[in-house]
Order: C-alpha cells, then structure tokens, then sequence
C-alpha cells in the first residue's frame, strides 16, 4: 500500500514509501462471485482505515533501533522453508504513462524468490499483466500456468460483470465501512504500541 502524501514531491523525496495489507480470504462463500465481493468488503474497509499508516510508523522506528542480522535471521526463519508458491501484486498506473518522454506500452513484474514458483501481478492503463518464473529444478511449464490463470481470471471476470445487468452495479457496489469508532481505537491501540519502545529506553537511562 503506497503510504505517500498527495503533497509530497515525489522527484524530491525518492524511495519506497509503502507498507503491507493483510486479511483473511473468505474460503465461506456461496459462490465464486460471492467472494469476490467478500474480498472486495474487505480490502474496502481496510482503504478506510489508518493501520497502514501506524504500520509505516511503526516499521520505520523498529527498523531504526532493531539489528541487521536479527531482522535477517527473522525473514530467514519466517520466509525460508515455509512457503513453495509466491503471488505478488503491484498497482500501477491506471493510465498510460509516460518515461523519460515515451510511452509505456506495457509493465512487467517479478522479484527474486527461494520457491519453486513465482507469480508476479501488475495492473497497468486498466490491464492485467500475469509473470511467472519457475525454478529450473521443478518440473512445470510456466506457459501453461499463465494461460490457465489468464482463463481463470477471464472466466471469473466475466461471470461477476454477467451477474449484474450494469457494470456500474458492480463497479459502484456499497460495502460495509468500518466504524468511527473502531478507527479511534486501531489508532489509539498503534500509539500506544510506538510508546513502547520510547519507555523502555527511557527506563533504561533512568537506572543508576
């Protein structure tokens, strides 16, 4: 989730500014459509909620003061023999951009990863670019992975635009927005946790 203010220079301040969003899948759901609006709910509450911005906070202060190698022993232990499969998404720009005065036709995205396969998911000017590598020691054929999933997506985009007469039903479809309330206390609760840190090195200077 890109976590940078509108205001904000973006030739002037470079780098990343993001942090990660986390839910649940629905695997309850009466059909495929379904849950595609159950994902939909969620990933609307969470556009309305300030966590992402107490993650990013809280990530850069433990960053500052956490060791090197025990943040790479942590992704080591977390990330290393736990996982086979990797899909990742980037948003890009939802029009045609230009780069150093020409037009991008299209944007392609992978990364380096330990598994067997890797899939990288990139929408660009109102397209979906699927990427896949596979480890030279599994015994699949990248080709006809992306094809499967590119049937996959097709089939499961046409049945949810299908389901409703307009594409503005689907497109515009009310979701539940999370309370006043529930937002005052994530916000709280994130505070609290970034003045942790700050206490516990006090108590440390503080002790004769």
């Amino acid at each position: 989730v890109n976590v940078r203010p509108h205001s904000q220079d973006i030739l002037a301040v470079l780098g990343n500014q993001i942090t990660m969003g986390l839910f649940p899948f629905p695997f309850t759901f009466k059909d495929p459509i379904d849950a595609v609006f159950l994902c939909k709910s969620k990933v609307d509450a969470l556009k309305s909620s300030p966590i992402f911005f107490v993650k990013k906070v809280m990530v850069d202060l433990l960053l500052s003061i956490v060791p090197a190698d025990l943040l790479l022993k942590k992704m080591e232990d977390e990330g290393g023999p736990r996982s086979t499969l990797m899909i990742s998404n980037v948003m890009g720009p939802g029009d045609e951009t230009c780069l150093a005065g020409y037009t991008l036709d299209d944007l392609n995205f992978t990364a380096s990863y330990h598994g067997g396969v890797y899939c990288g998911v990139l929408s660009y000017n109102s397209k979906v670019r699927l990427s896949i590598i596979i480890d030279k020691l599994a015994d699949a054929n990248a080709k006809k992975l992306v094809l499967c999933l590119e049937k996959a997506y097709d089939d499961l985009k046409d049945a949810v635009f299908q389901s409703a007469p307009n594409k503005e039903d689907i497109i515009q479809t009310p979701t539940p927005a999370t309370p006043l309330s529930a937002k005052i206390i994530e916000l709280v609760f994130g505070m609290a946790l970034l003045t942790i840190p700050v206490i516990v090195a006090y108590n440390r200077n503080t002790r004769p």
